[in-house]
């Protein structure tokens, strides 16, 4: 339960910055604030949604991969491309 207040004093520019970073990530002030803190990672909403496209994707590159009309030697390198993308975007 998050029932613990801590006061930060930054400057003006600081705290329009920490405000535009929180809209980005698509999450309040406080859970940036916290998360930065606390050494987590912060993935803005953009990147959970192309997260999620990409894991969607390969979905369905999985059921075209046993397909007769696909390589599957190109299916795999794709798979793997969306793996690797997938980890890339989660650091």
């Amino acid at each position: 339960m998050l029932d613990k207040v801590i006061n930060v004093r930054v400057t003006e520019e600081e705290k329009r910055d920490l405000i535009l970073q929180a809209e980005v990530a698509g999450t309040s002030l406080s859970s940036l604030v916290r998360k930065r803190s606390l050494h987590r990672p912060i993935l803005a909403a953009t990147d959970l949604q192309m997260i999620r496209e990409l894991r969607r994707l390969g979905g369905l590159l999985k059921h075209l991969h046993a397909s007769p009309s696909l390589d599957p030697d190109a299916s795999s390198l794709l798979l793997q491309a969306i793996r690797r993308k997938i980890e890339e975007i989660g650091q």
